[in-house]
């Protein structure tokens, strides 16, 4: 089953805004996906653009419409408010606007039904809930996200090294020497 089903059945597409009948939008706090394996403080340029890959991955499967929010000056490979591999991306402009401006654009209700908003942040979480809309927590979305991941094979177990040593190689023969066998031991 699809991230998405999981999602849509949790959060059945809340009271958001205006524009009804558009398709649902998933807000994400993309850096509270990393945030919450505490890592701390300001997020490197690297690690901001592996986070939207991974998103663009989801996206991509998913044919979902996300828009993805991170802290600060947008980055080369996307500005505020352009696409990145499917994905809207906006910026706060500063480490510490998340919560107004996450509450800010769904105030204003130009992104067509929000089913969810997607953070650890706590101060952003209260925000979102009182304006109506249904938050989950990153740690949530991840495991929802990796049930769907293939998990790799177990590989065959590996036979021990030390076993190998202590059985003899099966002894070579060679045609000369099967030839002589028959002539000793006829049978």
């Amino acid at each position: 089953m699809k991230i998405i089903h999981h999602i849509k059945k949790l959060f059945p597409c809340a009271k958001a805004s205006s524009a009804e009948g558009g398709p649902s939008v998933i807000v994400i706090d993309a850096e509270s996906l990393l945030r919450g394996q505490d890592r701390g403080g300001q997020l490197t340029t690297q690690d901001k653009i592996a986070i939207l890959k991974r998103l663009a991955v989801f996206v991509e499967k998913e044919k979902v419409a996300i828009l993805a929010v991170l802290r600060g000056q947008p980055l080369r490979i996307a500005e505020d408010g352009g696409q990145f591999r499917g994905m809207t991306i906006r910026y706060t402009g500063n480490e510490n606007g998340i919560v107004d401006f996450i509450a800010g654009i769904l105030k204003k209700g130009k992104l067509g039904r929000v089913s969810v908003v997607i953070t650890g942040n706590r101060d952003v979480e209260r925000a979102v809930k009182a304006i109506g809309i249904p938050v989950m927590h990153p740690s949530t979305f991840k495991k929802a996200f990796e049930q769907d991941e293939p998990r790799p094979q177990p590989r065959p177990p590996e036979r021990n090294h030390r076993e190998k040593q202590d059985k003899p190689e099966p002894k070579q023969v060679d045609e000369n020497e099967k030839i002589v066998q028959e002539l000793i031991d006829p049978l």
